[in-house]
C-alpha cells in the first residue's frame, strides 16, 4: 500500500494497492512487469480478483482498527473488458462490508485506447455503484485527452514519470501544471504520484493539486 497525502491538511488520506511480485531467481519484480506476466499467462482476470479481494479485506481490517480511508485499486483494458467486471466489484464490496465510497477504482489510461461506447457503459455501471473512478497515469497517452470529458471520473492521477522530474525539467513542470488547470477546468480532482520529497509537494500544493 502506498500513502495518498492530502496537501491541503497535510494528512494521509488514502492508500494506493500495488501488486509486485518478489522471485527468487529473477528478483523483485515491477508493478508493469507482474501485470504483463499476468495477462501474458492468461491469468490476469484471477490475480485481478485476488487483489481486489484482498485490499478490501485489508480495509475492513483497517476499519475495525479505527483507520478509515479510502483505497485505490488500479484495473488495466484486459480488467475492464471482463463482461461481469461491475457485478464483480459489487459483490466483493458486499462481502467485505466495504462502504463504496471508501473505494476508488483507477483506470490504466491505456484502457482508453479501448471502444469509448463500451467503456463508457462499464464505468457508468461502477458509479453506479457509489464509488469513485480516476484515471492512472494521466498525461503519458495522447488517447485520453479527446476521451477525458466524455467519461463519468472523479479525479486524474498524473504519472510519476512527469511528476518525479518537474522540478529537473521545466517541460515536465509546464505539462503538469498544464494538466492540473485542464482537470480543473473539468472538475476533476488531482493526485500525484512519485511525489518524493517536500519541494515538490510544495510545487504541487501550488498548482491547486491536493
Amino acid at each position: 500500500f502506498e500513502p495518498q497525502l492530502d496537501l491541503s491538511t497535510g494528512r494521509i488520506a488514502g492508500l494506493a494497492c500495488m501488486l509486485c511480485w518478489t522471485d527468487d531467481e529473477l528478483g523483485e519484480g515491477s508493478e508493469a512487469r507482474t501485470i504483463e506476466a499476468a495477462e501474458t499467462s492468461g491469468l490476469i482476470r484471477e490475480v485481478t480478483w485476488w487483489v481486489y479481494n484482498s485490499a478490501l479485506r485489508q480495509c475492513a481490517e483497517f476499519a475495525r482498527a479505527g483507520v478509515d480511508l479510502r483505497i485505490g485499486l488500479k484495473v488495466n483494458a484486459s480488467g475492464l473488458a471482463q463482461p461481469d467486471f461491475a457485478e464483480f466489484v459489487d459483490r466483493a464490496l458486499r462481502i467485505w462490508k466495504v462502504p463504496p465510497e471508501r473505494l476508488v477504482i483507477e483506470i490504466d489510461e491505456t484502457a482508453l485506447i479501448a471502444g469509448i461506447e463500451q467503456l463508457k457503459e462499464t464505468l457508468s455501471s461502477l458509479k453506479a455503484l457509489g464509488l469513485g473512478l480516476a484515471i492512472d497515469g494521466f498525461g503519458t497517452q495522447s488517447s485520453s485527452f479527446s476521451n477525458l470529458a466524455q467519461l463519468p471520473l472523479d479525479e486524474v492521477k498524473i504519472g510519476a514519470s512527469l511528476v518525479g522530474d518537474m522540478r529537473q525539467a521545466t517541460y515536465h513542470a509546464k505539462i503538469v501544471r498544464s494538466l492540473v488547470h485542464l482537470a480543473q477546468d473539468l472538475g476533476l480532482g488531482v493526485t500525484a504520484d512519485g511525489v518524493e520529497d517536500a519541494a515538490t509537494a510544495a510545487a504541487l500544493s501550488a498548482l491547486g493539486c491536493a
